[in-house]
C-alpha cells in the first residue's frame, strides 16, 4: 500500500459547541463540495507511465473521475461516486420473495446500488500495447491518497464491465433440471445479473394462434426457458 502525500493548503472547518447541529451539518457538506470543486480544478496526483521506447503518458488523477472518498454513500451522501472508476462492491439483489413495507419504493428498482467497500478501481490503457512500461511514478498534486496496488492485464478487453444491461435467454438441457419448480438464480463472476424470468413455453405461432391471443400465454412455472439481463465483460463466467 502506497500513501502520498502532496502540498496542503489550510481550509477553514466550522467549529464552536454553540452552533445548531443544522448548522453544523450545512456547513460540512458546503466543505465537501468546496472540496471536491477545487478536486475537479486541480489533479489529487498525476501517473506518469514511462515506456520502453522512451515515451512518457501522464495522466491526471481527478477526484469524482479516477478517485474517490472512501466510505461513500451513493445513494444519499454528498460525494456520490467517480465517473470513470468503479467500485469495489458489487450491486446486491433485494431478497425476490420478502422484504419490509418501509422499503416498498425502493425494491421496484430490484438492486442495492453498490458502493466501494475500501477503494475505487481505475483502469488505464497503454496507447502502445508492444512496448513494455519500465516505470509508473506517482506524483501527488495536493490532497493526500492511497494506493492499494497495481495489477497487469494481458487480455483484449475492458476489465470491468461498462456496457448496458442485455437480455440472455436460459436454456436447460437436462430434462430432469428443466421440468423442476421454477427457482432459477443467475450469478456473473465479472458483471451483474438481474432476477431470472420464465419464458412461455409456446412459440410464437401458438401465441398468435392462441384462443386467448392477445392477453398473454399461460404461466411457465418450470425452470426452462427464462431469461435475465446481463451486464458483464465479454469473457464472463457464470458460477
Amino acid at each position: 500500500m502506497l500513501y502520498c502525500a502532496g502540498r496542503r493548503k489550510r481550509t477553514s472547518h466550522y467549529s464552536g459547541w454553540s452552533c445548531r447541529l443544522e448548522d453544523y451539518l450545512r456547513s460540512q457538506a458546503s466543505h465537501i463540495r468546496d472540496r471536491q470543486r477545487r478536486a475537479r480544478r486541480h489533479p489529487v496526483a498525476e501517473y506518469v507511465f514511462s515506456l520502453a521506447n522512451g515515451e512518457q503518458h501522464v495522466v491526471p488523477i481527478r477526484e469524482r473521475f479516477e478517485i474517490g472518498f472512501v466510505p461513500t454513500d451513493s445513494f444519499r451522501g454528498p460525494s456520490g461516486l467517480p465517473f470513470i472508476a468503479v467500485t469495489d462492491g458489487k450491486h446486491q439483489m433485494f431478497p425476490r420473495y420478502e422484504g419490509q413495507w418501509q422499503e416498498l419504493g425502493r425494491r421496484q428498482t430490484e438492486y442495492l446500488q453498490a458502493t466501494a467497500r475500501s477503494y475505487f478501481l481505475w483502469s488505464w490503457t497503454n496507447p502502445e500495447p508492444d512496448v513494455a512500461v519500465e516505470n509508473i511514478e506517482i506524483v501527488p498534486r495536493g490532497p493526500a491518497l492511497v494506493i492499494a496496488g497495481v495489477t497487469l492485464s494481458h487480455v483484449e478487453e475492458h476489465p470491468f464491465a461498462r456496457q448496458g444491461r442485455r437480455e440472455a435467454k436460459i436454456t436447460i438441457t437436462d430434462p430432469v433440471l428443466a421440468s423442476s419448480q421454477f427457482d432459477l438464480e443467475v450469478e456473473v463472476d465479472r458483471g451483474d445479473s438481474t432476477y431470472a424470468f420464465p419464458l412461455p413455453k409456446d412459440p410464437d405461432d401458438g401465441f398468435l394462434n392462441g384462443y386467448h391471443r392477445g392477453f398473454g400465454e399461460a404461466n411457465n412455472d418450470e425452470a426452462s426457458p427464462a431469461y435475465a439481463e446481463i451486464s458483464a465483460v465479454p469473457q464472463l463466467r457464470c458460477p
